[in-house]
C-alpha cells in the first residue's frame, strides 16, 4: 500500500451486485493495474480465466486471453474485458472463429473453421453472419448437390 492505495504486486478480491465474484492478481500503482495481469470471474457457479493488459477498469483492455470451465477460449484484443478488435474464439468441440470482433461480439471480417476442418469466410454484424464468402469443404460427399450445382467451389 502507498497512500493508502494498492501498490507492487497483489491479490484483490472483491463481489459484484450481480453475485459475480472476483479474484485479480497484478501488479498495482497508486490503486490501479498496470502491465499484465489475471483474474478469474466467477458467476452463476461458473469459473471463468483471464490474462493480459488490464486497464483502470480493472478488466482486459489491449493483447489477452480467456478461458473458462466448458472449454471455450479466445485469444486476441480486449477492451473492458469484451473482445474488441482481431482474435479466435474457440468452442470445446473443435469449431472456431477468427477475425474481428466489437463489443465482446463477432462483427466485421472472419473465417469459421468447422470440426472436420472445413471452413467458410463471411462477414458478420453484432454476431449475425450477413454476408457469405469462400465455403472450403473436406468432406466434398456430403455437399455432393451444391456442388453439382455450382454454388460450392473445392480447392
Amino acid at each position: 500500500m502507498l497512500d493508502g492505495k494498492r501498490d507492487g504486486l497483489g491479490l484483490a478480491y472483491c463481489t459484484t451486485n450481480d453475485g459475480s465474484f472476483w479474484l485479480f492478481e497484478c501488479e498495482w500503482k497508486r490503486g490501479h493495474p498496470v502491465h499484465k495481469g489475471r483474474y478469474i470471474k466467477i458467476h452463476d457457479d461458473k469459473w471463468f480465466s483471464f490474462q493480459g493488459t488490464m486497464g483502470d477498469s480493472y478488466l482486459l483492455t489491449g493483447s489477452g486471453s480467456m478461458h473458462n470451465q466448458e472449454g471455450h477460449s479466445y485469444t486476441g484484443k480486449f477492451l473492458n474485458g469484451l473482445k474488441d478488435g482481431k482474435g479466435e474464439y474457440k468452442w470445446p468441440k473443435g469449431v472456431s472463429y477468427k477475425g474481428e470482433y466489437a463489443a465482446g461480439l463477432k462483427h466485421g471480417k472472419g473465417k469459421m473453421t468447422f470440426k472436420d476442418g472445413s471452413t467458410q469466410k463471411g462477414v458478420w454484424d453484432s454476431d449475425v453472419q450477413i454476408e457469405s464468402g469462400e465455403i472450403k469443404a473436406q468432406k466434398v460427399r456430403k455437399l455432393g448437390s451444391l456442388r453439382k450445382k455450382g454454388i460450392l467451389r473445392y480447392y
